[in-house]
């Protein structure tokens, strides 16, 4: 049986949105507790802070999360296909940028996509093993109803309760999963 990895970049490979909101305090000299606090502070210009933020390179530099690295590679001695998918917007130098930030941080991958929208990439192969990590449900659920399906939301609140999703905060959650 074939295996793929569908695995989404921010949230997931490295730290945001705390990245994000340490540039908004570094650059921008305001703080916040959180994403939401942000967005309700600058209502619809909200998008032309994220717009500059993708734009200044910062995402060439950003630290990935924990045991990541190390995942990926025990995903690819299990001979998974691994494909990073992300929904980053393709303004200035963000399809560049991604790319080195993976290549840099040798993090082991077979393609990269850039989608407009989470759940924007359906791999669909009945005879397969997929298995899709997301800090995004609108990014898990498109795989609901597929079987031999695993589905992990990332997210520091484990009181999502969906059935079919796990939720989990590190890849050492995941792999305990994944090697049962």
């Amino acid at each position: 049986m074939k295996k793929y990895a569908i695995i989404d970049i921010d949230g997931c490979l490295n730290y945001y949105p705390e990245c994000f909101l340490e540039w908004l305090s570094q650059y921008k000299n305001v703080n916040f507790e959180n994403y939401e606090d942000f967005k309700i502070f600058y209502g619809k210009d909200y998008k032309l802070i994220k717009d500059e933020y993708r734009s200044s390179g910062i995402k060439r530099t950003l630290t990935i999360r924990e045991s990541s690295k190390e995942f990926l590679e025990e995903l690819r001695n299990r001979n998974y296909t691994i494909y990073i998918v992300t929904s980053r917007h393709d303004i200035e130098n963000v399809y560049s940028d991604t790319e080195y930030w993976l290549l840099n941080n040798n993090l082991t991958f077979d393609t990269l996509f850039f989608i407009n929208k989470k759940g924007g990439l359906i791999l669909f192969d009945q005879n397969s093993h997929i298995l899709v990590v997301d800090d995004d449900l609108n990014g898990l659920l498109p795989y609901k109803k597929y079987k031999n399906t695993r589905l992990y939301l990332f997210t520091k609140n484990n009181n999502v309760n969906i059935e079919g999703i796990t939720c989990v905060n590190s890849w050492e959650e995941i792999n305990k999963h994944t090697n049962g």
